[in-house]
Formats: C-alpha cells, structure tokens, sequence
C-alpha cells in the first residue's frame, strides 16, 4: 500500500485521537500540517497550561518527524485560520486533506480538494481488517462531526459488514 500525501486540520487529529486511531495515521499518510494548526492543537498546552494527552502525543509525532511542518504560499481565506491553512496547503500541493468540519469539508471538495473525513478513515480501517466492526461502529458514533457525515459512515460500514456476513 502506498502512502498519501494529506494535510492534517486539527479537526481531524482531534477526532482521530478520541475514538483511538490515530495510532494508524502514519500507516496511511505522509502528514504535513501549519503553523497554525499546530497552534490549534497545542493550544490547551501552551495558552491554558492543561496537561492533555492528544496535545502531548502530536507534539510528540511533530518531533520525532512523523508529522511534517510545511506552509502554504498563501492562505485562503474561508473558513477558521487553521481550516485556511490547511485546506491551502492541500490545494498547492496536491494534497489530500484530513478535515472534520463539515463546512469547510463540503467547500474544499467543490473545490477540487481531495477531501477525507474520520468517519470515512473509520470505514477504511474496517474494510482493511485494522478495525473490527464493533469498534469501527463505536467509534463513528463517539466522532464530533456533522450528523449527515456520521450517519454515512454508518450506512458504509453496515454494507461492507453485510457482504462480510458479519451482521
């Protein structure tokens, strides 16, 4: 299987590191994220001082290079500061793009963006066998993301798990 390049927004990482798969990130993605998502991310680490592990974790990935700081040219100017970023560095570099929320989902993909939420990166695990379908459900259902883009997941999930005979 060969990797992707993708744009990571803080949506996804946050989502991602909820429902327990970020572990596979890396399997999947060469990941390249802003300044400004890092500041997102870190920012109940360095501006509210609150110890947290999804923070720690990606600090810990932004060290060790499996998370590559790169910058767009320019921002676009759309959505949230580290939406922009994000989505601007996937549209220079032909990126997919890591990104929850729905707004800024919907209009990167009219745009052109190759577009991955975590409710579709929940479906993939579970089509690769790196997710079983009881923790794939269950994770869709803890995931902070539109109603529509979860209910779509499910609906994915429950047909691959139809042809598997698993349900």
């Amino acid at each position: 299987m060969s990797k992707r390049n993708a744009a990571l927004d803080t949506s996804f990482w946050i989502n991602t590191f909820k429902v327990s798969i970020a572990r596979f990130l890396n399997d999947y993605f060469d990941l390249f994220v802003c300044q400004a998502v890092i500041e997102e991310v870190m920012y109940p680490v360095d501006v509210l001082g609150l110890l947290s592990d999804g923070p720690a974790l990606f600090d810990t990935w932004l060290q060790a290079g499996r998370i590559i700081r790169q910058e767009p040219t320019q921002a676009v100017d759309w959505f949230d500061r580290g939406e922009n970023y994000a989505t601007a560095l996937a549209l220079e570099r032909g990126y997919h793009l890591l990104i929850d929320d729905a707004y800024a989902y919907h209009f990167a993909r009219s745009r052109g963006v190759s577009v991955i939420a975590t409710p579709e990166f929940i479906v993939w695990l579970y089509q690769d066998g790196r997710l079983g379908y009881d923790k794939a459900r269950s994770a869709l259902k803890q995931v902070q993301i539109e109603k529509r883009q979860r209910r779509v997941g499910l609906v994915a999930l429950r047909l691959l798990a139809q042809r598997r005979g698993e349900v």
